[in-house]
């Protein structure tokens, strides 16, 4: 199976995405928005939170980024290229090199 594209999950603003981060050994996942992207340069999204507290984030630091989609799951791994405060607090993020898609699903859910 081919690997897709960032470019090609046509990932609107404001889509939800899951950011692993790490605090010494231990992964945490926090929920982040897409803001948008400048394909093969970087990707921008909201600073991650918990409980109404931004959660520091630093340049370099690894993250890895999920994205759930009716039947499929993806990640792609990514580091920090900048934190900005202004208007609001958001971070720049490597344009990923490759994504991994794994099927979580046979069939799309629906609501019932």
């Amino acid at each position: 199976m081919m690997m897709p594209s960032f470019a090609s999950l046509n990932l609107q603003v404001d889509e939800l995405l899951q950011a692993q981060m790490w605090e010494g050994k231990t992964p945490k996942k926090y929920s982040v928005r897409l803001i948008g992207y400048c394909e093969k340069r970087s990707i921008l999204v909201t600073a991650p939170e918990f409980n109404g507290r931004v959660i520091l984030a630093h340049e370099g630091q690894n993250i890895v980024m999920r994205y759930f989609s009716g039947k499929n799951a993806y990640a792609f791994t990514t580091s920090v290229l900048r934190v900005c405060n202004t208007p609001y607090p958001y971070l720049h993020v490597t344009y990923p090199v490759s994504i991994q898609e794994m099927k979580i699903r046979k069939a799309v859910r629906v609501k019932t």
